[in-house]
């Protein structure tokens, strides 16, 4: 097993990083010592705000915000591009991005099913993807996945319950891989 690299000057990239856990996380990285790149999907608002509160707590970390729908793969591509050249590499990919739709199986219409797979799922595996590269010529990388206790089943969320079990089992192959 390869040793840790220290965090300081190290990249961490996190889908869904405006509010929330995902903001916890990138104020948490950046007083750790990482350069932060993140993204949002509609909140630009909040997310100049997670950039101001990460210049005015770590200032000598670099954080920048991307506007991004994880659920189309081209966009993933485009914006892992611009972030690469923006920072140079990425060193730990964190999936944070998720909606859910709650509803019983009976009741979850096919647009809720498949929003929430593309976005909890397919989403996190476009931006692993995408990162892969980076992580081999760096001879290091940490995929982290943002599961839920709902991998185990959440009746009134069979769409969000499945997205999460996906994603331990992408968690899995990419390990094997």
């Amino acid at each position: 097993m390869k040793p840790e690299l220290p965090a300081e000057g190290r990249v961490l990239f996190l889908t869904g990083g405006s509010r929330g856990i995902g903001a916890g996380v990138v104020a948490a990285a950046a007083a750790a010592g990482y350069d932060v790149a993140f993204t949002y999907r509609e909140r630009r608002d909040a997310a100049d705000a997670v950039v101001a509160a990460v210049a005015a707590q770590s200032p000598a970390r670099r954080c920048r915000a991307y506007q991004l729908d994880v659920r189309a793969s081209a966009d993933v591509d485009r914006v892992g591009e611009q972030v690469l050249d923006d920072f140079d590499t990425v060193h730990v990919v964190v999936a944070n991005a998720a909606v859910t739709r709650a509803g019983l199986a009976i009741s979850t219409a096919d647009d809720d099913w498949q929003d929430v797979l593309d976005t909890n799922l397919s989403g996190a595996f476009y931006v692993a993807r995408q990162f892969l590269p980076a992580f081999l010529a760096n001879g290091f990388g940490r995929f982290i996945f943002m599961s839920s206790i709902a991998s185990k089943g959440m009746s009134g969320d069979v769409a969000y319950s499945a997205s999460k079990a996906g994603m331990l089992g992408l968690s899995a192959a990419l390990a094997k891989e």
